[in-house]
């Protein structure tokens, strides 16, 4: 505050002395005291008295806001994992808020109706926000209640009964936030990527399926069959009955789980932004996920022609001429071995037809006619284009991992530990007669299967796309495929950062509303990696905010704490040029340097100090908002 002190002089005149001073308490006295913070002088003296107190004014106010809190030690009789004052809470999430608040959602929700304690977006923020800084179970997330501000107790019914709300309109919100995105951040759709991957449950058995009566009844035996729809005749006469699966069945598992899966299914846009996402039992094979949800995002999201960007899994008959048949394109890849590849064998092997760029590259692209059964019988002919070429560089990579799983299945069968459940056994193979005489041996005998090592080498290193793009060059075609890392990079997000599985949750609508506020999560964690050119993992910007704590050790004071940190590592060639990693010599920080490369990215008041007002704080934190353009 600003003293203005009259001071008086013995001949009877006076002169006002300025100071900006505070207030302060001393531990056992009852009264405040004040102490100067700086003294300006006199106001007399001054040649422009209105300017020196403008500039007086302003530096009280500078210092208000800046100003070192001090807080004074006090005695406590209670041990600190007692004390209220000694709690920790995050304040990094309003970095994430920043970004939630920014898809609206409070809006959305302001149209649905729900009667509770908490609203629908609140439920929604704390546990999308808590999936990225602190992935669990919804009942350990209810009991993790710790970000700074955000003071409304949730109680665990409530975010359980949430999930079903989230689930019935799962749809309505993937669209919302895709309009958002589009009018906030910009999204390309003529090319959009699709992949499908599986999520464990914890639970031993298989959900039930249920059956659901068809009203109208059907007529067409297609669709009958198709539907899969059961006619019973009963006392009133015959009625059709339709089975909805339940999602957690037991399915091929990509992380070689026994227990049930679910399937999801996700198309990306080429920034990496997640479009939509849906749920399928977990005996659903891959490629049939395809065609439902690509008829769902174009009707949903009104998408004229687009092309889909998928690996070989999406790749059938079935799939190609559907895509055709709507109007639609595609980039798939290709099996080059095997019955599915015989038809590119001889062209894969002659030199001549490859255009060479160098030792490691090599390709050729060439125009491939089809025949297609149509549905009336007739056949008709069609064009693709297909790329096929040679990667040096994916070659040796191949060689080793195959290299490998040999060596581990000789000191297998070294040790007589044959078995036929892992990976390396494929190069094993039985023999029933004794060598020498060709006799049947009374046992077999485990050995390296050498013929099929060589099959297998044959292919090293060689790929094929096609592709319904027929203007497309060998550039564009690789290109647009090679963005599907992104697409695989996402699942590991979901499930390694995110932790979506192994799935707690068991009724289908709890499933659904699980996976919506992964979803959210992950679209969250995209638009800030876009922003930041895909510097950062998802976990080092989960372990930067996680970085900002607080206390309260005093009324009215925040005590800003770093919470943990990281030496950084920074990598060095050696004298005969390889890569290392080693401590920077500085010891920097990794975790803090991150904090202050995401914080550039937002617009926000000048990050406080260690020790400030609440008041402050709160304006410091309320000031955070995302540069989204």
């Amino acid at each position: 505050m600003i003293r203005k002190d009259k001071h008086y002089f013995a001949d009877g005149s006076f002169k006002t002395q300025i100071r900006v001073t505070e207030g302060y308490r001393v531990p056992g006295c009852k009264n405040p005291k004040q102490r100067t913070i700086k003294s300006f002088g006199y106001l007399e003296d001054q040649p422009d008295q209105e300017a020196f107190l403008q500039m007086v004014r302003k530096f009280d106010k500078e210092y208000k806001a800046n100003k070192k809190i001090i807080v004074e030690k006090r005695q406590s009789e209670k041990p600190f994992y007692e004390s209220e004052d000694s709690i920790s809470y995050n304040f990094g999430y309003r970095y994430l808020e920043a970004i939630y608040n920014e898809l609206e959602l409070d809006k959305f929700f302001g149209n649905i109706e729900y009667h509770g304690e908490h609203s629908l977006n609140s439920i929604l923020k704390y546990l999308t926000i808590q999936r990225i800084l602190s992935p669990d179970s919804k009942r350990a997330t209810f009991q993790n209640q710790n970000l700074y501000g955000m003071n409304d107790k949730l109680k665990l019914p409530e975010i359980y009964r949430s999930l079903t709300y989230f689930d019935e309109h799962s749809v309505e919100i993937q669209k919302h936030l895709n309009e958002i995105v589009k009018k906030k951040i910009g999204r390309n759709t003529d090319e959009v990527f699709y992949d499908v991957t599986n999520y464990y449950f914890t639970k031993d058995f298989e959900d039930e399926d249920i059956y659901e009566e068809v009203i109208p009844m059907l007529d067409d035996p297609k669709k009958i069959r198709e539907q899969k729809i059961v006619e019973i005749e009963e006392e009133d006469g015959k009625h059709q009955y339709r089975p909805i699966p339940g999602l957690a069945k037991k399915g091929v598992s990509k992380e070689h789980q026994l227990t049930p899966i679910v399937q999801m299914g996700l198309f990306m846009d080429d920034r990496g932004l997640p479009i939509n996402m849906q749920l399928f039992p977990g005996n659903t094979s891959d490629s049939l996920t395809l065609l439902p949800l690509m008829g769902k995002i174009k009707e949903s999201y009104n998408l004229n022609r687009i092309v889909v960007v998928a690996d070989k899994g999406m790749n059938s008959s079935k799939n190609i001429n559907k895509i055709i048949e709507n109007g639609d394109g595609y980039v798939f890849s290709q099996i080059v071995r095997g019955k599915k590849g015989k038809r590119y064998h001889d062209r894969l092997f002659d030199d001549e037809l490859y255009t060479v760029i160098n030792e490691d590259y090599k390709y050729q692209l060439f125009t491939e006619t089809y025949k297609v059964k149509k549905e009336d019988g007739s056949t008709e002919t069609r064009e693709r284009k297909v790329l096929l070429y040679y990667n040096g560089k994916e070659a040796r990579r191949t060689k080793r991992k195959r290299d490998d799983k040999v060596k581990k299945a000789l000191k297998s069968l070294e040790n007589a530990a044959y078995t036929i459940d892992h990976s390396k056994d494929k190069y094993c193979r039985l023999i029933h007669s004794v060598k020498e005489t060709g006799e049947i041996a009374e046992q077999t005998e485990a050995v390296i299967d050498e013929e099929k090592i060589r099959e297998e080498e044959k292919y090293d290193g060689y790929f094929c796309i096609i592709t319904s793009e027929m203007d497309w060059d060998e550039k564009k075609i690789r290109e647009v495929y090679h963005g599907l890392w992104r697409i695989e990079e996402t699942f590991r997000i979901t499930k390694s950062d995110l932790e979506a599985r192994p799935i707690y949750v068991r009724t289908k609508e709890h499933i659904g509303g699980h996976f919506l506020i992964c979803f959210i999560a992950l679209l969250m964690v995209r638009i800030l990696q876009d922003k930041m050119n895909y510097k950062l993992s998802a976990e080092r910007i989960a372990r930067a905010f996680n970085m900002c704590g607080c206390s309260m050790p005093d009324k009215g004071v925040v005590a800003v704490q770093r919470v943990n940190g990281n030496l950084e590592f920074e990598k060095k060639k050696s004298k005969n040029g390889k890569e290392y990693n080693t401590l920077r010599t500085n010891n920097q920080d990794e975790v803090v340097n991150d904090f202050i490369s995401i914080i550039s990215h937002y617009s926000s008041e000048p990050v406080v100090s260690s020790f400030t007002s609440k008041k402050v704080f709160d304006s410091y934190l309320n000031s955070i908002k995302l540069k989204l353009k």
